[in-house]
Formats: structure tokens, sequence, C-alpha cells
């Protein structure tokens, strides 16, 4: 018999969503959405484990969120406005805007949350079904239908800033270098990147 030697390269998984829940709800930002500092909307996980998440929106910004995700409202709500839009026939969002510095309670439907926090307009992500969108927002942040290892409802992201998945099993990042192949069950994958 002989002797079989495989070289394996251990690959770094990481979890992308802090595993401590924050304490307390985020305090209502004091900067603005809006002019030459601008804020994006920040996520905090709620409990642990996290079914639930803060949002903390400062003035002037726009958030998405998935449609009926929306459990609570710290704010004026007159200064708060949600309009239903369509990304496909089959999938609708809420686009939240505020005029005022509020912080918004969203449930995404499971407990395994993931920040992409997209800083390179060049860099895109693939998001391959759309139950798995929970929020996004972004200067200039855009989800375009597309259709992905035979899923009709995947997404292309283009340009920058923050988009929120999750799962109800583990969420884990592998990185691929340059060359590096690796075989995965379609249905285990939530999304992919390219830069």
């Amino acid at each position: 018999s002989s002797n079989r030697v495989t070289a394996v390269r251990r690959l770094n998984i990481l979890a992308r969503f802090r595993k401590e829940p924050s304490p307390a709800i985020i305090a209502k930002p004091t900067v603005t959405g809006n002019g030459p500092f601008v804020a994006l909307p920040e996520f905090e996980p709620i409990g642990s484990p996290s079914h639930l998440l803060n949002v903390s929106l400062p003035s002037s910004s726009k958030l998405n969120i998935r449609s009926g995700s929306m459990v609570a409202i710290d704010g004026d709500l007159s200064k708060l406005a949600s309009t239903t839009r369509w990304l496909t026939p089959h999938t609708d969002y809420e686009e939240v805007r505020t005029n005022a510095a509020v912080s918004l309670v969203i449930n995404g439907n499971g407990e395994n949350y993931s920040i992409i926090d997209i800083k390179d307009a060049r860099e895109q992500w693939s998001i391959l079904r759309d139950d798995s969108i929970v929020a996004w927002t972004g200067f200039s942040l855009k989800l375009t239908p597309t259709s992905i290892v035979r899923r009709e409802n995947s997404f292309l992201s283009y340009g920058k800033g923050v988009i929120v998945v999750n799962s109800p099993t583990q969420l884990l990042e592998i990185t691929l270098k340059e060359g590096e192949e690796m075989v995965v069950n379609p249905d285990s994958l939530v999304a992919t990147s390219t830069t």
C-alpha cells in the first residue's frame, strides 16, 4: 500500500458580524446623511442570539429594508417617510427616509447577520437569494436583479455602501487567494464578491 500525502492550506474562516451584542440601543446620531460630512446608518444586534437589529439613522438619510421588518421606532414619526418599492415583481422593500435622527428596530427573520461594507465601488457583490437581504444603504449603492446559479431572485451590487444579509445558519466568510479553488454546494452560498 502506498502512503498518500495531501497538502491542504488552512482557510481563514471568520464570522463577519460581532458575536457580542451591544448592551443598549445606539444613540441617535448627531451628524446627517447629507452634506460634506455624510454619515451612513449604523447597525447593531440586540440580544444574544440576536434576532433583532437596531439601526441608527442620521438626519436626511435613506435606508432600504425588507418589507414588514420594521418592529419599533425611536424618534419623531412625522419626520419619517416609508414607501414600498419593488426590485423585481417578487421582491418588495421599504425605502425609509428621515428628516431627523431616528433609531429603528428591524427583524430580519434570522439570528445570523452579516454586514457587507463596500468601500470600493469596483468591488461587486452577488447576493444569491432575495430573502437573505435585510437592509442596504449607501450614497451610490444599487442592487440590480440577475440570475446566478439557477436562482432567479439574485442581485448584483453596484457602488459604495452597506448591505446587511442574514441566514438561518451560521454565516462565514471564506477568502480564496488567486489561483485557489473550492467546491461549495450552491444552496449554502449567501453572497460572493469580486473586485
